[in-house]
């Protein structure tokens, strides 16, 4: 009798834990079906689990954001993954919510809202690749299109065209700045940019064209390794963020 009464215990300390953990937004309305339609848009290996090389990503279907944080390469099942969002979503019922998965605790999952004013849009997983953005910094200064393509032409490449950074090393992000302008491509996951000079410069010089002296922002469908990740690319003027609105 003790044992059982000591199991109970335990199971129902667990549970309540468990329970706990998950932290509800109130305020923060969300439609179920929603979610599991943005759900359905994550990535799995073959073998039917997450891969490692994703560290944080997210989707959008209509109202409903979710988001994976995954810092440490975690590779759980499909199953799991899908689990931990629906006990968000049972226990937070119609709020947005988060919590940390069962099965590894290093992956953080959360449940939103999707970003709906013009300075969030362009990062939006529905938003259409290959499109470009212009204006959105505020107070920025102006662009000079030609300081944009000295800053592209000192990004180190490999002989392959892969970016790379100032030590010759592939990374997850590039920056580079001349004069009045800023320029940076990076991967949305936090995943190495497998992205290549041949493939990026035409987008590049496309983006240039068309917001001239504005801030741009373009984003593009490969480039990143990790399966849930894609490529950003951007301009600005090279005033830091703080004494202008960077977007």
């Amino acid at each position: 009798m003790f044992t059982y009464q000591f199991l109970f215990i335990a199971v129902v300390s667990q549970a309540a834990r468990s329970a706990l953990a998950i932290s509800c937004y109130p305020k923060t309305l969300v439609n179920k079906a929603e979610c599991h339609e943005a759900m359905k848009q994550i990535v799995y290996r073959e073998d039917g689990r997450l891969g490692t090389e994703s560290k944080h990503f997210g989707y959008e279907f209509k109202d409903c954001s979710i988001i994976l944080r995954n810092p440490n390469g975690a590779s759980p099942t499909k199953k799991q993954i899908l689990d931990g969002y629906d006990k968000i979503l049972n226990y937070c019922q119609t709020t947005a919510g988060g919590d940390y998965l069962d099965s590894d605790n290093s992956i953080q999952l959360n449940i939103g809202n999707s970003g709906k004013t013009p300075e969030t849009k362009p990062y939006n997983s529905f938003f259409p690749f290959l499109q470009e953005t212009c204006g959105l910094n505020q107070n920025a200064g102006k662009i000079q299109p030609e300081d944009c393509n000295t800053a592209y032409k000192s990004i180190p490449m490999s002989v392959e065209g892969q970016f790379l950074n100032d030590k010759n090393r592939a990374t997850d992000r590039i920056a580079k700045e001349y004069k009045s302008c800023y320029v940076t491509i990076y991967t949305s996951d936090g995943s190495v940019l497998d992205a290549t000079n041949g493939n990026i410069r035409p987008i590049f010089d496309k983006l240039v064209s068309k917001c001239d002296t504005q801030s741009g922002v373009v984003s593009i469908k490969d480039g990143a390794r990790g399966k849930n990740g894609r490529v950003y690319m951007k301009i600005r003027n090279s005033r830091p963020c703080g004494e202008q609105v960077c977007n």
